[in-house]
């Protein structure tokens, strides 16, 4: 396990053996259209915010709150409706109504002559029927449930921008995460680079020392083993770096095949911490406190409303009519009517009851979901403090690290030119340089996560 370390690690050395190598040769410059479009950090979070799926998503949940809440006021305004209908009857109903018929013989006093019966008949209607209907309905009183439901459409939408904001707060730390992740692929994309032309040049160095006989051929067959060894980890640094900017550019919702040129660096800037105000800001600012808040709101309009579904309802009701025939005449002809009318519901087989049991339910799960969630949040804001902490004194630990172990590996090459220590003691000094800069990355990958895991601790 520790040749292979070995042979990864190893990479890093060549921040030394390369930097007096790289003083000797002119590198041009590449221009910005050679290197592509920049992408640092802020700038991914741009693009995150603008192009992200879930932002989106959130984005159009947004608008369908919003057109509930519109709905909802729809509520205060009155209603108009208008309606045409052609009817024709295959029969017309009719009144037959019997009459006698009379002849007076006389004048006045006279008798009169009955003569027998005749039967008149009335149509009740005509078979073309027509109406054309206007009606306008406004609610008068309803006993706060068009307000209690306005209320409702409100709360809803202002529960959706929390939750937009949450989305929002969790794409912003994923992006800032891929991107350190992507940063530090590339420094160990480096570290092996390096430790590959190191280990070559290792090679070439031991093969003279073979070929004057100070070497065996074992140790240049273990140098050549890690040359080998050091190129398997190049290929899988190369894959783990396309891996972490295929996260990147999913998050930020980009094409992959685009001429990218990510800047950054991994850097530690130093920040205090106080763990009590962090508690504090974390329940002032998080949109899961948020929402919970919105939520009780919710469930005591539901309870009122379900209470007020037990109350009578007065609405205005207006018609106007123009319709062929009128009554019995076969005209056309307006008219009009206008009703208040109440309704008090009676019984409902106590699913009213129903809905208020439901209600009393979710405010207790409310009162036990806040509890929750604030042990939560505060497990959560302490846990990034401590791995603020622990990544610190990591990072200062792995400073000094380095710095002796470069130190060391300066020495033991100046020795193993001379033939005073042992390939061995050269292979050692390097492994150690090697994971002193690879712990060194790692921990100020980790102390910037933390940091972003921070601001998202605390609803920042």
């Amino acid at each position: 396990m520790n040749r292979d370390i070995l042979v990864f690690t190893v990479a890093i050395l060549i921040l030394q053996s390369v930097n007096i190598y790289s003083q000797n040769k002119e590198t041009p410059i590449p221009s910005q259209q050679d290197l592509g479009e920049i992408l640092t950090l802020e700038k991914c979070i741009d693009l995150a915010l603008a192009n992200n799926h879930s932002i989106k998503i959130s984005e159009k949940k947004l608008a369908e709150a919003r057109g509930k809440r519109q709905e909802a006021f729809g509520g205060f305004l009155p209603s108009l409706s208008v309606s045409a209908s052609h009817t024709r009857l295959s029969d017309v109903a009719s009144i037959d109504m019997p009459a006698m018929l009379l002849q007076p013989e006389g004048g006045i006093g006279s008798p009169v002559r009955f003569y027998g019966y005749e039967t008149f008949s009335y149509k009740m209607g005509t078979e073309e029927n027509y109406l054309g209907k206007l009606t306008l309905t406004q609610p008068l009183f309803t006993w706060g449930k068009i307000r209690i439901g306005n209320k409702y459409a409100i709360l809803n939408y202002e529960l959706t921008q929390e939750e937009y904001c949450k989305v929002k707060n969790e794409v912003v730390f994923n992006v800032k995460k891929s991107f350190y992740y992507v940063l530090l692929a590339q420094e160990f994309l480096k570290i092996a680079e390096e430790g590959v032309e190191v280990l070559e040049k290792h090679y070439q160095a031991i093969q003279g020392f073979y070929d004057e006989g100070k070497v065996s051929t074992v140790d240049v067959s273990r140098v050549n083993v890690q040359v080998v060894n050091a190129k398997t980890r190049k290929i899988k640094a190369i894959n783990g770096l396309k891996l972490a900017k295929k996260g990147l550019f999913n998050l930020i919702n980009q094409p992959e095949n685009k001429n990218w040129q990510i800047q950054g660096k991994l850097e530690f800037k130093s920040q205090e911490v106080d763990l009590e105000k962090s508690f504090k800001v974390a329940l002032e600012n998080r949109p899961e406190v948020k929402q919970l808040d919105i939520r009780e709101k919710i469930v005591g309009s539901f309870l009122k409303l379900a209470r007020a579904e037990n109350r009578p309802n007065l609405a205005f009701v207006a018609n106007y009519q123009y319709q062929k025939p009128y009554y019995f005449e076969n005209i056309w002809k307006d008219n009009w009517n206008a009703t208040v009318a109440m309704t008090f519901p009676l019984f409902n087989g106590f699913s009213n009851w129903g809905k208020i049991k439901q209600a009393k339910a979710q405010i207790g799960q409310v009162e036990i979901g806040r509890d929750q969630l604030e042990k939560g949040l505060m497990l959560e804001v302490e846990k990034v403090y401590l791995d603020l902490e622990e990544s610190r004194e990591r990072i200062d630990a792995q400073m000094e690290n380095v710095k002796a172990a470069k130190e060391n590996l300066d020495a033991i090459q100046r020795r193993y030119e001379k033939g005073l220590v042992s390939d061995l003691d050269l292979r050692d000094t390097q492994l150690a340089l090697t994971q002193a800069e690879i712990e060194y990355s790692q921990a100020l990958f980790d102390y910037n996560v933390a940091l972003a895991g921070l601001d998202k601790a605390i609803g920042k």
